[in-house]
């Protein structure tokens, strides 16, 4: 996921790994693959996949093309550009990725994963933060960890992890393994050994300004009480509503019990559509896509208030 995310022009904000599904919540960094030279383009593209020879003739020697050729390769350059701001692009590589990995340690061939991933537009920042908050807290929803420094494979430990300096889980894969005579595994051992070479991106930060551009716009301290204030609720060891001491980021976003209890509904999301927000972002998607109906006009009620 982080390797990935330094090679595209995506922002993770917060991931969750289970045991058999995964949870991400992203941001599509345009403004940045939009400011790419079409250099960086290729070599941000070449890091992980075979270019044509035509782009690594204009990589090995930029003035060695005709006039022609040169356009030829910024149209390429443009191509990469696109993907490398698509989520579906970003997701399909990681899917892909992980099906290698899966398929070279079994020894066997095919689709890792049963079918294509789902997704949903977030519209706002009650929107952003209960999702991350709902990733964050998968496992101790399922009763696998009991608090968020045993969360593992999530963001949130990742972040405490960096406040705390405690030893996690390790999230780096061993290292390949053999390679066989098998043509598939011929053809995925160069691109796994490039991606082991990418560095791991940082998560999106927090910036409680709202000056920073990408950035969560809250504080780290006061995500970090927001999300144990809901696990201690959510947690099906715990019982009653710390509602006397709302954490100071619910009340700046006027969130109260309703969303606590919305919350506890661990299928809260699916009572949504393609889109998650407020009513009122909810009813602008709505409109800018001349749609008729939009799902979820009861849950965001429920979860964000009218």
């Amino acid at each position: 996921m982080m390797q990935l995310a330094s090679v595209f022009a995506i922002d993770v904000a917060a991931f969750a790994v289970m045991s058999n599904h995964y949870h991400l919540v992203v941001r599509v960094n345009q403004v940045k693959a939009e400011s790419w030279s079409m250099d960086e383009v290729l070599l941000q593209w070449t890091q992980l996949f075979a270019a044509p020879k035509l782009v690594q003739d204009y990589l090995a020697d930029p003035k060695a093309l005709s006039a022609g050729s040169l356009k030829r390769v910024q149209e390429q350059a443009e191509i990469y550009r696109e993907r490398l701001m698509d989520v579906s692009w970003y997701m399909r590589v990681l899917n892909e990725s992980i099906a290698r990995y899966a398929n070279q340690e079994d020894e066997v061939k095919g689709r890792f994963w049963e079918g294509r991933f789902k997704s949903q537009a977030l519209l706002d920042e009650q929107a952003v933060l209960a999702a991350m908050a709902y990733v964050d807290l998968n496992p101790v929803r399922a009763n696998i960890a009991h608090e968020l420094l045993d969360s593992d494979f999530t963001s949130v430990q990742r972040r405490l992890q960096g406040v705390y300096h405690f030893e996690a889980a390790p999230e780096k894969l061993p290292g390949l393994v053999t390679k066989t005579s098998d043509k598939e595994s011929a053809f995925a051992q160069p691109f796994l050994e490039r991606l082991e070479k990418i560095p791991t991106a940082p998560l999106l930060a927090f910036d409680a300004s709202g000056l920073e551009d990408p950035a969560i716009p809250c504080s780290a301290t006061g995500y970090m009480a927001y999300v144990d204030f809901l696990g201690r609720a959510v947690h099906p060891d715990k019982s009653g509503h710390m509602n006397e001491n709302l954490p100071p980021l619910m009340q700046r976003l006027g969130l109260d019990d309703k969303h606590m209890e919305a919350f506890v509904q661990s299928s809260w999301l699916n009572k949504f559509g393609g889109a998650v927000g407020q009513v009122m972002s909810l009813n602008k998607h709505r409109s800018e896509r001349d749609q008729r109906f939009v799902k979820g006009q009861s849950a965001a009620k429920m979860l964000f208030g009218a």
